[in-house]
């Protein structure tokens, strides 16, 4: 018997983009599996409720996230690429349909108090950037521009105390603001640091940053775009480390891939605890990493060639049907009720 499944590829942006990450993810997995038949939201990303084939529903951001349903049993697996504690997976985990799921923003410590029981079905997933095929496009003016003289001051450039987005709302998260340390870096450092919440457009930003030495990411959500992009651009950036906050199918090694500040204590969402020890932490590592230029150019290439290899539309199509299993005998068993496995 001939088994199918639905693909539901939700996109956070609205209607589904073959250029965006998670679409050309998608299109690779169907590529490889003739039974996954895709589907995909057409209308604007909005806030409001899902149906499932067996009544599951969840009401949410229709955003970021593959749902693979069989359509025989109504069994489901979730690839989710949000952090929210109302993601789809988190909601749709007290299912009796429910089968597990990648979980990008992976977190354990989160993950376990979210999930509960369901916690040991859900596995670190990937990330990479939003619009990969156009970011590769700029890959040699990037170069040509860091052939030149380049800007020796600590770059960062997006949302810092306000969601200009949403009208100027505080970027916070449980009353903490995400990155007060951006703005202790600007205060103390004035010479050191070139750092503006101006929002710049893709074109704009990819240019900038190679104008720069080194550029620093900041966590809104323990991974964000803008690292991916500077890894596949193969610029140089300064992270915290990821290692020791979150899980994931691919994980950049600090020291080679990237320039790792000391680990400090963070929020969830990978954010410093104390913005001036974070600052603190990120001026020392630049002020380490420019000393040997030449180190610093290492580093970002050594990024790009481990994005190149670990983080192909392929590489990530080939990892997430590794985890659906489809052959496996999950999508026909019987389990127990949700409410028996997951704490309210």
């Amino acid at each position: 018997m001939f088994e199918s499944f639905d693909l539901y590829a939700l996109s956070y942006q609205g209607q589904f983009n073959d250029e965006r990450f998670d679409g050309l993810i998608a299109r690779e997995m169907v590529r490889r599996d003739s039974r996954l038949c895709l589907m995909w939201n057409r209308g604007p990303a909005l806030i409001g409720q899902m149906a499932l084939s067996r009544g599951d529903t969840f009401d949410a951001l229709l955003g970021d996230c593959f749902i693979v349903e069989h359509r025989a049993t109504g069994t489901f697996k979730l690839v989710d690429f949000q952090d929210s504690d109302w993601s789809p997976s988190v909601q749709l985990a007290r299912s009796q349909h429910f089968r597990g799921a990648l979980y990008t923003m992976y977190n354990r410590p989160h993950v376990e108090q979210m999930f509960g029981a369901k916690a040991a079905s859900v596995q670190p997933g990937w990330f990479l950037d939003q619009m990969p095929n156009l970011t590769r496009a700029y890959r040699d003016a990037a170069r040509a521009v860091r052939s030149g003289r380049l800007d020796e001051r600590l770059f960062f450039r997006g949302t810092i105390l306000k969601h200009r987005a949403s009208g100027d709302a505080p970027y916070q998260w449980m009353g903490k603001l995400f990155r007060e340390t951006a703005k202790v870096l600007a205060d103390r450092y004035p010479s050191e640091v070139d750092i503006s919440d101006e929002k710049l457009p893709r074109s704009e930003w990819f240019l900038e940053a190679a104008r720069h030495r080194v550029v620093l990411t900041l966590p809104g959500h323990p991974w964000c775009y803008r690292e991916f992009e500077l890894f596949s651009l193969g610029i140089p950036l300064i992270a915290y480390p990821w290692h020791t906050h979150v899980e994931a199918g691919a994980m950049p090694e600090a020291g080679v891939h990237y320039v790792a500040t000391r680990d400090l204590r963070r929020e969830t969402p990978g954010f410093a605890l104390d913005p001036e020890e974070g600052a603190e932490a990120i001026i020392a590592a630049f002020r380490a990493a420019r000393r040997d230029p030449v180190r610093l150019e290492q580093i970002g290439l050594a990024g790009q060639l481990w994005y190149d290899r670990e983080l192909t539309p392929e590489a990530i199509a080939a990892g997430v049907l590794q985890f659906l299993n489809l052959d496996g005998p999950e999508w026909h068993a019987v389990q127990p009720a949700a409410s028996a496995l997951v704490a309210a």
